[in-house]
């Protein structure tokens, strides 16, 4: 410790904390006073003093308040020994929980902010899927009047109009409750103009088709004409539309024309039947006064007893030639339009003529033989007649099996017929 006579002693080393003391009044480490005014009253904490009772107190100079002076040394602060306290347990399992929660907020943060944002569908595209079944189904009932034959059956078709019906019926529903945007409207238009258009087609298509002389026929070629040029107008705007095939009018019109015709032929070949069996109603009186003579003729020859005369037997054959003659005209002045009307009617004629020359033979036969006895003269005018009669016979069963085929042809049952 270094002191001077009378003046403050200075010691070395802190004795409170043992830092060296470099002169300074006070401890540069823990600010404890080093210098004493007299040595003699003053004892500087921790230095030893020889040969001083021990029970004399040890007085601690306590450092006088310090006045704040800015030319003044600043004592260091003091530096205490760190007193660490000891971490419960469960804090790194709290800190490893946070840590997790915030790893995982952030990720859902991040795959929002990178996730693209979801957009409504365009109102091209909601109009693409609601027609796309109809286009489809264009399509398919094209192929199958492509198929459709004159005289053969339209089932097929029938089936497929149906089926296109209804998805027409159900775009329209659909787009109904789409709210086309501004610069979609004019899309809107033609879409609704175009589906409107085939509705109507498929209405006269199936009309047509059910009954061709229907008055839809003539003018279904102009109604698909019309739905064509809408599609068209359509395809400009969505081109998927010109991917698909819009049905033709064509193999309907034929298919009503060859059937038209035949309803036709069937009215007339009707017509024509009903005259045929009206006709040969008329001969009943003819035919049952003939089949009368000629049994007459008959018993005689056979040696039976008759009252009737050859004169009488002149007089009705005259009068069945008359009627038969009337009858035979009246068969060759038919009209038939058809093929088959005009075979049955010249079966019919053929027929009567036969009849006629029979009959002929018979009254040539009484007005020439009047020699003899009356069982002599009948015998000799049914030999004279027999090969007439047999050809007669022969061409009614000729034309009775053709008329009976034309009836059937016509939808009327066959009928027997004598004449």
């Amino acid at each position: 410790m270094a002191s001077g006579d009378g003046g403050a002693a200075k010691p070395a080393f802190c004795g409170q904390c043992g830092a060296p003391a470099h002169g300074s009044k006070y401890c540069e480490r823990c600010g404890t006073q080093l210098v004493v005014a007299d040595r003699k009253d003053t004892i500087v904490p921790g230095s030893h003093i020889p040969n001083q009772e021990a029970t004399q107190p040890l007085v601690r100079v306590v450092p006088p308040p310090q006045t704040h002076d800015d030319s003044a040394e600043v004592p260091a602060l003091p530096i205490y020994p760190s007193k660490r306290r000891s971490r419960p347990g469960w804090l790194p399992w709290l800190l490893a929980l946070t840590a997790v929660i915030l790893i995982g907020a952030a990720t859902g943060v991040l795959i929002l902010l990178t996730r693209p944002t979801t957009q409504e569908p365009s109102y091209n595209s909601q109009v693409v899927r609601y027609i796309a079944p109809v286009l489809a189904d264009n399509q398919q009932l094209s192929s199958a009047l492509a198929t459709l034959t004159p005289g053969g059956s339209p089932a097929t078709v029938n089936s497929d109009l149906s089926t296109t019906q209804s998805a027409v019926q159900t775009a329209q529903q659909l787009l109904a409750t789409v709210k086309a945007p501004t610069p979609d409207v004019t899309v809107a238009a033609q879409v609704t103009a175009a589906l409107t258009a085939e509705q109507a087609w498929l209405k006269a298509a199936a009309a047509a088709l059910s009954d061709p002389t229907s008055p839809t026929d003539s003018q279904l070629s102009g109604i698909g004409t019309d739905a064509q040029t809408k599609f068209q107008t359509l395809a400009n705007s969505l081109p998927i539309v010109s991917r698909s095939t819009f049905p033709s009018s064509t193999p309907i019109a034929k298919f009503d024309s060859v059937a038209t015709a035949n309803a036709l032929v069937l009215v007339s070949n009707t017509q024509f039947s009903n005259q045929v069996i009206a006709l040969i109603n008329q001969s009943a009186p003819a035919f049952q006064s003939v089949n009368t003579l000629f049994a007459q003729l008959q018993t005689a020859a056979d040696g039976g007893s008759t009252d009737l005369t050859v004169p009488q037997a002149e007089q009705q054959i005259g009068s069945i030639i008359a009627s038969r003659t009337s009858l035979a005209t009246a068969a060759q002045a038919l009209s038939p339009s058809t093929p088959a009307a005009k075979a049955v009617a010249a079966d019919l004629a053929n027929a009567f003529n036969a009849s006629l020359q029979d009959d002929n033979d018979i009254a040539n036969c009484l007005n020439q033989s009047n020699n003899g006895s009356v069982a002599y003269i009948f015998q000799g005018c049914l030999s004279a007649s027999e090969g007439d009669a047999s050809t007669a016979t022969t061409d009614k069963q000729t034309f009775l099996t053709a008329y009976n085929q034309f009836r059937s042809s016509v939808g009327q049952p066959a009928v027997s017929l004598q004449f």
